[in-house]
């Protein structure tokens, strides 16, 4: 119903593409609604400057914004020397399996590994549940936790680890870096321009699997001089050119690009 009046008011619709697929494979009638949406759509928000569109649409650049604001009201934990934390929804491509094996060698004195979050999966749980009794280095929450509780954990860690399998957009990473934390995450195009644009130290990058020297080293480097250059991601800015985005895209009198019939 709500495609049908979009299409009939001639209503425009702005997306914004955080994922270039899918983490989970909706129902069929959910996928044919999201194909006819992606056909009406007339500006897509990207998040960097590597995110794909559809031919023959809009584009606009948008970064990801911090949460900096959205957590300065929440007491902050002081780091405990050699803790590692992996945080967020625990799916498959997360890697959450790698960073346990990895882990359970490291030598880097009074190392530990504080897994937070809900697993996607009832064997993920087993998989960290069963890592947790047999070392007592590793410890987790498998469930959601309130942002006031998120900030004391992610706070207490020297490093965060997101071990992700495809690491497109990533609002955890986000997250470490307003909270002040340094993040190990696998080395892409677009990693590698966020550790660029946040200055040295804040990201640590490995390339191919997630190893245990990776981890020891990650873990032995200096604490970055200065706090994180978070400048480009402030949320009045960003506020202001989803605004622009809006009205441009408000402004456009053609119809919405792509095929118009009912989905099938």
């Amino acid at each position: 119903m709500l495609m049908l009046r979009l299409r009939l008011t001639g209503t425009p619709i702005v997306r914004t593409a955080h994922n270039v697929r899918a983490h989970e494979t909706g129902s069929r009638t959910e996928t044919a609604l999201l194909r006819w949406c992606d056909r009406q759509t007339r500006t897509w928000i990207v998040l960097n400057e590597l995110s794909p569109v559809p031919t023959g649409t809009e584009r606009v650049l948008i970064p990801h914004g911090d949460y900096a604001d959205w957590f300065a009201e929440y007491p902050k934990s002081e780091p405990i020397a050699g803790r590692v934390i992996s945080f967020g929804l625990i799916r498959p491509y997360k890697g959450t399996e790698s960073l346990l094996e990895s882990f359970a060698h490291v030598t880097t004195t009074g190392a530990s590994l504080r897994i937070v979050g809900k697993p996607s999966t009832d064997e993920l749980r087993a998989v960290v549940e069963s890592a947790a009794r047999k070392s007592s280095r590793i410890t987790a929450a498998l469930d959601y936790v309130e942002d006031s509780t998120l900030a004391l954990e992610i706070t207490a860690a020297q490093l965060v680890v997101l071990p992700y399998q495809n690491m497109h957009n990533s609002g955890a990473l986000l997250l470490a870096l307003s909270l002040e934390r340094p993040v190990l995450v696998p080395d892409t195009e677009i990693t590698r321009a966020l550790a660029d644009e946040v200055g040295p130290g804040w990201i640590h990058l490995y390339q191919g699997p997630l190893t245990t020297a990776t981890l020891d080293t990650a873990l032995a480097a200096p604490s970055p001089a200065e706090s994180p250059d978070l400048s480009a991601r402030k949320w009045p800015q960003l506020g202001r050119a989803h605004i622009r985005a809006y009205r441009d895209a408000g402004r456009r009198t053609h119809p919405p690009y792509g095929d118009q019939r009912l989905p099938s």
